[in-house]
């Protein structure tokens, strides 16, 4: 095949998004692979933790206005941009001082956190604008640089040695902040500079919020919830099984709910939809299959090799990851559909089901927390179960509602 050719492939939609997704998945697994290896178990499970705040709080941040951006219904400006960063610096206050009384970070972790957090939503929203325009090259940058910055972060703290969490996460909110500057004078320049957005439709974002901020709650939960009830020592562990077991099912979660959503939006019948959905579910439990019977296998042979005895895999613990992988990806197909189809009530609705799942996925995992890791796992996999049911039933009742 000609280069030529090759960069036309890789330009499609489909394989750029899938390109994109696995090159920040790979640059996950080897972040945590390094960290875990360099830092001790306490600092690694500290930047574990600081790296699933900053994840969930930049997407509560811009407030839903990401949302709205990517269902193309407000246009891009500075002055947007300006009200992202006014709401995401109260947000991200909000997560720094939680992050402070709940687990005593120091006054510099707290600093960059907040940093991180403010690059991070400004990153978001111009990802969402260019996905609406199907600029995906840039789309994609700006959506995965987190990952590529832990990556950089993991770099630093071997070529240091470093031993403490803040050496790596500083590193992380340099980069991440260098990307947010970017993402600004790129959006900016190309919705005009000294543009005024239109008047943003709150229903519309607080509903996008409700479904978005759940689902990424839902994702750093076992970490979360492994601090808490267990402590520092098993988060670490999680970390380390789910830096390996995770990103597979991440990336095709990612990858089908990408992708699928704009194709969705532009079919033109209801039995097109229907077709589409079906060999998307066909294709992902397909992969999610052979994921898991490689992932049984190879996790344990992975941590064993590169992080020579430090952790170990237990059984119980793998096999919770792998339904709990499986079940995200579920969301990720029912995440894109309900985002494409369902119109503001039914996001509306939508979202409240969403956070009764995490109250479900809190409970299970606190009554589970009594049998180790592998309790708060199949705990939160509750929650995940119970977002997929109710997405599933709306967007089934909007297909059918459409045919008839």
């Amino acid at each position: 095949m000609s280069l030529r050719a090759t960069l036309r492939l890789v330009a499609k939609p489909g394989v750029l998004t899938a390109l994109a997704f696995g090159l920040s998945g790979a640059a996950f697994v080897a972040a945590n692979l390094l960290l875990a290896r360099q830092l001790p178990v306490e600092q690694f499970a500290l930047i574990s933790l600081l790296v699933s705040i900053v994840t969930v709080a930049m997407v509560a941040a811009p407030l839903g206005i990401d949302g709205v951006v990517a269902r193309n219904s407000v246009s891009m400006s500075s002055a947007l941009l300006r009200r992202v960063l006014l709401s995401s610096t109260v947000v991200a206050v909000v997560a720094v001082v939680y992050t402070r009384l709940a687990y005593s970070i120091s006054p510099a972790t707290m600093a960059l956190l907040l940093a991180c957090i403010c690059a991070g939503s400004i990153a978001t929203v111009v990802a969402g604008y260019f996905q609406a325009m199907h600029a995906f090259g840039r789309s994609l940058f700006y959506l995965r640089a987190q990952d590529f910055a832990l990556f950089i972060g993991s770099l630093a703290a071997v070529a240091v040695a470093a031993r403490v969490a803040l050496v790596p996460f500083a590193v992380m909110t340099a980069a991440c902040a260098l990307v947010g500057v970017a993402a600004w004078r790129d959006a900016a320049l190309r919705g005009g500079a000294g543009a005024q957005y239109g008047k943003i439709n709150l229903r519309e974002a607080g509903a996008y919020l409700s479904v978005q901020l759940s689902a990424n709650l839902l994702m750093q939960l076992e970490r979360l919830l492994a601090a808490s009830l267990l402590g520092l020592r098993e988060l670490a562990t999680l970390g380390v099984v789910l830096a390996v077991v995770g990103p597979p099912f991440r990336l095709l979660q990612l990858t089908v709910g990408y992708a699928l959503q704009p194709r969705l939006r532009a079919a033109e019948s209801s039995a097109a939809r229907v077709r589409l959905l079906m060999n998307e579910v066909a294709q992902a439990a397909a992969i999610v299959l052979v994921a898991c019977a490689v992932l049984w296998f190879a996790t344990p042979f992975v941590v064993r090799v590169f992080l020579h005895g430090k952790f170990t895999v237990p059984t119980d613990v793998l096999l919770a990851a792998l339904v709990s992988g499986a079940l995200k990806v579920c969301a990720g197909i029912a995440k894109a559909s309900m985002t494409a189809l369902a119109d503001d009530r039914e996001l509306a609705y939508i979202g409240l089901i969403s956070w009764i799942g995490i109250a479900v996925a809190i409970a299970a995992a606190a009554a589970g927390a009594h049998i180790g890791l592998s309790g708060i796992i199949y705990g939160v996999a509750a929650g995940w179960a119970v977002r997929v049911t109710a997405a599933a039933y709306f967007v089934g009742r909007r297909l059918q509602r459409e045919r008839a």
